[in-house]
């Protein structure tokens, strides 16, 4: 751990690395007006520009996670991927001639999230003291939430204009470009002296089996979240609640729920430490009640909001528990795995809802599905606090 305290002008370039991950979203409202300028174009193939990045961004999530600090430093990463993530999302403004021309763009973004997005998490638990690094990692959320409603709102008022100029609402994200120069590294880290260590210095150190636990913890996570955020206007719209302006306003509930935790984390981390996971999966189970067995657009309102909160407020503990349970030379990968497996359950989201509808034929079974999980998860975590410490025998 680093005792030195990165310089405001280093913090403010971590904290920049954390609006890289929202600027894929601000096309969502752009795709229905990009499908109406390629008639001849299949609706599935348009909606490619939303999931093709995350096929890229795995593998090189994977290579971030191990080249960080070792082949690759931190500061070559930000750089080479905030360069990627500008040209991939802001050159659809100029080239546009066909949707496999974007599609291409988005790929090289895809590849540029994928070297950057554990760059935050994994600086932030490395070059801050452990008492700070929760406040720290919280404001990133806050600017990753608040960053991708300015994006997005952006991004609506400019396709009402031309759909070309949506494109230029990541234009944010090269603030993250010219801040990537001033990333600090990590501190270099002591290998443990045994002496096997010694002798296979590759081998000395091991990821903490736990971090297969919050792996697991993040993927069923994302899963059950995503599955009810990613269809909210289906929802709302089907049970007759409410429409796109509607839907609209409660994934900004999302994003204002991950803002306010954002900047609350520290205290509430410090209050509650690993019941704060057990708290952020209630409140996402609560959420889900709300989504199943309500009916008003208030309700769904209240939902998004519980949502948001429960997500981001355990998605920043789970992460801070990957840093604490593993030795500093593995955080960049534990953390990469993390972020793959979100990556993944993006990817695969679509096919999950339609074999549940196959054997598990009721309406929004995914809601139900998610519900259930939530709850499980609650009282596992509630009962397992993995930051407590064990009793010490007499």
């Amino acid at each position: 751990m680093n005792n030195k305290q990165p310089s405001k002008l280093a913090t403010i370039a971590i904290l920049s690395l954390y609006m890289l991950s929202m600027a894929n979203a601000t096309i969502n409202g752009s795709l229905m007006s990009i499908m109406m300028a390629f008639p001849q174009t299949a609706p599935s193939r348009v909606l490619q520009l939303m999931t093709i990045g995350t096929i890229f961004a795995i593998p090189a999530n994977l290579f971030a996670g191990w080249a960080l600090g070792k082949k690759m430093k931190y500061r070559t990463a930000a750089i080479i991927g905030s360069a990627l993530i500008v040209i991939g999302y802001i050159g659809p403004a100029f080239l546009h001639s066909s949707v496999e021309q974007m599609l291409v763009l988005r790929a090289i973004a895809g590849i540029g999230s994928g070297l950057t997005l554990p760059l935050g998490n994994a600086l932030v638990m490395g070059v801050f003291p452990p008492e700070k690094s929760a406040t720290i990692m919280g404001i990133g959320t806050a600017v990753t939430n608040v960053s991708g409603m300015i994006m997005s709102y952006v991004a609506g008022l400019l396709t009402t204009k031309d759909w070309t100029l949506s494109f230029w609402a990541s234009s944010l994200v090269i603030i993250t470009l010219v801040l990537s120069f001033c990333i600090p590294e990590p501190p270099k880290f002591d290998m443990p002296p045994a002496s096997d260590a010694e002798k296979k210095p590759e081998a000395a150190v091991k990821l903490n089996p736990f971090t297969w636990v919050v792996v697991i913890t993040f993927g069923l996570m994302s899963l059950f979240c995503n599955s009810v955020f990613i269809n909210i206007s289906v929802i709302m719209a089907n049970k007759g609640i409410g429409g796109a302006a509607e839907a609209s306003l409660a994934t900004s509930m999302f994003m204002l729920a991950g803002m306010i935790i954002g900047f609350a984390n520290g205290k509430l981390f410090e209050a509650l430490k690993g019941k704060t996971i057990a708290l952020g999966l209630f409140l996402q189970a609560l959420a889900m009640v709300c989504v199943h067995f309500g009916n008003s657009t208030i309700l769904a309102y209240i939902a998004m909001f519980l949502l948001g909160f429960g997500y981001s407020g355990a998605m920043i503990t789970l992460m801070m528990l990957t840093g604490m349970k593993n030795h500093p030379s593995k955080t960049a990968l534990a953390v990469s795995l993390n972020l793959t497996v979100i990556n993944l359950v993006t990817f695969i989201i679509t096919g999950y809802i339609g074999v549940l509808d196959k054997i598990m034929p009721v309406e929004y079974n995914y809601v139900l599905v998610a519900m259930i999980g939530f709850i499980i998860m609650t009282v596992l975590y509630f009962i397992f606090d993995p930051l407590k410490a064990p009793k010490k025998e007499a």
